[in-house]
């Protein structure tokens, strides 16, 4: 009997250990997500930001063309 009570004490600890490892890997896992949640959103606003800044670019450079060098067809 006092065999069988350690060995099921044995069992339960070893698995709260294995619960205790899962939940880290869990609150890991969840601290990664958020951090590709981040840089996700940096780079739709870079890409935003830098759009708008090449439709700039693109309308100065419509703007520069001279008269001439636009072909008469």
């Amino acid at each position: 009997m006092v065999q069988e009570t350690a060995q099921v004490e044995a069992q339960d600890w070893a698995e709260w250990e294995c619960r205790a490892e899962l939940l880290a890997l869990e609150w890991e896992h969840l601290q990664l997500l958020r951090d590709q949640n981040a840089i996700q959103v940096w780079v739709v606003v870079a890409m935003d930001d830098d759009c708008c800044t090449l439709d700039t670019i693109l309308v100065m450079a419509v703007l520069c063309v001279p008269v001439t060098g636009v072909s008469q067809t």
